[in-house]
């Protein structure tokens, strides 16, 4: 492409085998950027197309990668998307070369018009007047075509606007469901919210973070389709979501009252309360007991009381990973306790759970030690979030901050091999890949054993192994970059 041939920096390097930035890289490049003065919100890596940073109240919060696959992240947008729906330098949309027509009120009836050209500018015709180009105030706003008025860009569908075509009324619709003007109309606050995420009221596929009271991000779920779902706290498709906004079947008739009638003695989920169980003693009726203390659910699995992210199924938020084929046996085998102190550990367990806590950690992202599958928000000293990795095995990555594939992550969540020093000895003189960070290389010198490590030029380029040149990640093949075959 022309516009990769104006850019070539002749650095030989060789070719990564992973694509998540190391940590070392991680570290160099928040030394570069700097949250002050911005409002919170998402901004661009500027050495790394497929990272971005968030900020709360001046700080970093986060530096978070795009899912595996080739995203990249769009500053415009302010999401990550196909590099092919991203403008240079980090995507490959084509940008418009040729201006459209000038604007002209001829022929159109008084009122306003989109500005092609710009988002928050808009075209008003009047009779008997030439057209007047007119910003949109204050400053955020965009023009909304459907409404023809200038609005926020989370209630714009389009290239203007970042709010899906399928909205909570749309939904609503579908499913029979009332819903009245005043939802629609309802302006979100986080003021006596505790932190965390909060379903938008006016779209389905939007939510809130609120932190110390304030709606510090508002953002849209992957692009597909999912909707966000209130009462897991994150986005899914629709038909994993109860109404309004998704379209899960709710259970209308009750089960058959509980009985331990042809049942040997044990625990038994309760299916209407999740923080409930009964316990079936011969001789005796059923037992109807609570979980204690306070927001442990009952794990059908292990027939105890647990915390919900050690749970499977609609009562915890547990993945099934692969920790569900190396449990051992014996967990499964004996459930007729009778205790009255189920939920204590006293006797289900030869070690407490651990409790997560923030307390004298960074902001910042943690492993959940748990769960593989799961990861803990610091902000402020406070667990703010408790966050699964996207479904299909993924697991939380200490070193790198992200979710990866066992095979990209370290032990004892990750299967992945340490490696052994890069070293020149029996290597011929060049250049070669270093295996950790695609923005840098080894370079391999007659007479030493010691290799030279080189860095990539700043701004997000990465070492192409077939041009043997830096490059941007756009022209690059993966793992390194995001063209395909």
């Amino acid at each position: 492409m022309m516009f990769f041939r104006e850019i070539v920096f002749f650095c030989i390097v060789g070719f990564a085998i992973s694509t998540p930035i190391s940590k070392r890289q991680a570290e160099q490049s928040s030394e570069a950027f700097s949250c002050e003065g911005r409002s919170p919100g998402m901004y661009s890596d500027p050495k790394n197309c497929s990272m971005y940073y968030e900020c709360v109240l001046g700080h970093p919060v986060y530096h978070r990668a795009c899912a595996p696959g080739g995203p990249v992240f769009d500053e415009q947008d302010h999401m990550c998307d196909w590099p092919e729906n991203v403008p240079p330098p980090c995507g490959t949309q084509r940008m418009v070369t040729e201006a459209p027509e000038p604007f002209t009120c001829d022929d159109k009836a008084p009122g306003l018009y989109a500005d092609l050209l710009n988002c928050s500018m808009y075209w008003e015709c009047v009779v008997g007047h030439p057209a007047y180009n007119r910003p949109c105030a204050p400053d955020g706003l965009v023009f909304n075509t459907l409404l023809g008025v200038c609005d926020w860009p989370y209630n714009v569908v389009g290239t203007c606007g970042t709010k899906s075509s399928r909205s909570r009324r749309d939904v609503t619709e579908e499913s029979g469901d009332e819903s009245t003007d005043e939802t629609m109309n309802e302006v979100f606050s986080c003021e006596d919210r505790s932190p965390g995420m909060y379903s938008d009221p006016k779209n389905c596929s939007m939510y809130y973070e609120c932190v110390l009271g304030h709606p510090v991000y508002h953002r849209a779920c992957a692009p597909g389709g999912p909707v966000f779902d209130e009462q897991d706290h994150m986005c899914d498709w629709p038909e994993n979501v109860p109404p309004p906004c998704g379209t899960q079947r709710m259970v209308t008739e009750a089960p058959e009252p509980f009985t331990c009638d042809d049942k040997a003695p044990g625990l038994y989920a309760d299916l209407l309360n999740c923080s409930m169980y009964w316990e079936c003693v011969v001789g005796h009726p059923a037992y109807n007991r609570p979980c204690a203390p306070d927001g442990l659910v009952f794990n059908t699995l292990l027939g105890v009381c647990d915390w919900p992210y050690n749970v499977v199924g609609t009562c915890g938020t547990k993945h099934e990973t692969r920790d569900m084929d190396m449990m051992d046996d014996t967990f499964l085998t004996d459930s007729g306790n009778e205790t009255d102190d189920i939920g204590s550990g006293d006797e289900t367990t030869d070690e407490p759970i651990e409790v997560f806590s923030c307390d004298g950690r960074a902001e910042g992202l943690y492993s959940d030690p748990a769960d593989c599958s799961m990861y803990y928000q610091c902000v402020v000293g406070h667990p703010l979030y408790h966050r699964p990795c996207a479904p299909g095995g993924t697991v939380f990555d200490e070193e790198d901050q992200i979710c990866d594939w066992p095979e990209n992550v370290a032990p004892p969540c990750g299967t992945e091999m340490t490696r052994p020093p890069f070293t020149c000895l029996g290597k011929v003189p060049g250049s070669y890949t270093d295996p950790d960070d695609c923005a840098k290389y080894y370079q391999c010198v007659a007479g030493h054993a010691d290799p030279i490590h080189r860095d990539c030029p700043a701004g997000g380029l990465v070492f192409d192994a077939e041009l043997m040149i830096c490059n941007w990640p756009t022209a690059v093949m993966a793992p390194c970059g995001y063209k395909r075959e």
